[in-house]
């Protein structure tokens, strides 16, 4: 009965210590695979002409057509235009 209770008691243990180790590991995975995901792109250009009024846009490949632009509710916050900073 003593050998079963100590068995029993080492195999409790060992998961329990298991259990701990297996949940760092993926916790440390997860934050390293976010860091991996990349965000949206970020388009830098100088102008020459005052722009700041204009909302941006996405040019399809041949630069023919408009491939994205925002919603309405990204435009206006609080009901007031937002210019960009």
């Amino acid at each position: 009965m003593k050998r079963l209770s100590t068995l029993s008691v080492i195999l409790f243990l060992s998961c329990m210590f298991s259990a701990c180790c297996t949940t760092k590991k993926s916790e440390h995975k997860a934050g390293r695979q976010d860091a991996l995901i990349p965000g949206p792109r970020a388009v830098i250009y100088k102008t020459t002409k005052d722009y700041s009024k204009l909302v941006p846009v996405n040019l399809s490949d041949d630069k023919k057509s408009i491939a994205s632009y925002p919603d309405i509710k990204d435009v206006y916050f609080d009901g007031n235009l937002a210019y960009p900073t």
